[in-house]
């Protein structure tokens, strides 16, 4: 049986395809999360200060300007801890000799996708696939939820070789869980 394999794409991204991801990424995260994950954690922060200084209040020992100042703390501290890790996990991404700015080559075929670096390889299986994306500067192929490999716009001669490539995935994806659901091989 002859494999069916698209072409192999070779590509490297900068720190404005992490940004172009990170925002896609975060999109696609509240889209399925909904507004309530983008929230929790000021809302826990919020609730754990009011309690604790209602619960103090009504002993006597403090006053209602005390909740307000220990709410606000509260959200100002939760979003700093939550920027200062956010920037700390960027810069280890972002860093010339990370994974992320890497020069890689990635192709697909009935059994899923596989990228190679020089220092690493990435084999997901269709099934392992949630979805296939293009956006106007990247072809994104999501992993997880959270996590997508992305392949920028500036890999392709043009923005329709971007698209018929991201059609070619979905195609191999759809033939791959279409083969998988009748119990066959995927064959050309």
């Amino acid at each position: 049986m002859e494999k069916i394999k698209t072409r192999v794409i070779s590509a490297q991204l900068d720190k404005a395809d992490f940004l172009t991801l990170s925002a896609a990424l975060y999109k696609r995260g509240a889209k399925a999360a909904g507004w309530w994950a983008r929230l929790e954690p000021f809302v826990a922060a919020a609730i754990g200060m009011v309690g604790g200084y209602a619960g103090m209040f009504a002993l006597g020992a403090q006053t209602p300007l005390a909740i307000a100042v220990g709410v606000v703390a509260a959200l100002l501290v939760t979003f700093a801890a939550t920027s200062r890790a956010r920037r700390r996990q960027l810069k280890g991404l972002l860093r010339q000799d990370g994974a992320f700015l890497r020069a890689f080559h990635i192709s697909a075929d009935q059994d899923g996708v596989l990228v190679e670096s020089d220092v690493s390889s990435l084999r997901v299986k269709w099934a392992g696939v949630f979805g296939i994306e293009a956006t106007p500067n990247l072809v994104l192929i999501f992993i997880d939820k959270a996590n997508a490999i992305a392949i920028p716009l500036r890999a392709f001669a043009d923005v329709t070789a971007m698209n018929a490539f991201a059609d070619e995935l979905r195609f191999l994806r759809r033939r791959a869980n279409e083969a998988w659901s009748k119990g066959k091989d995927v064959a050309a």
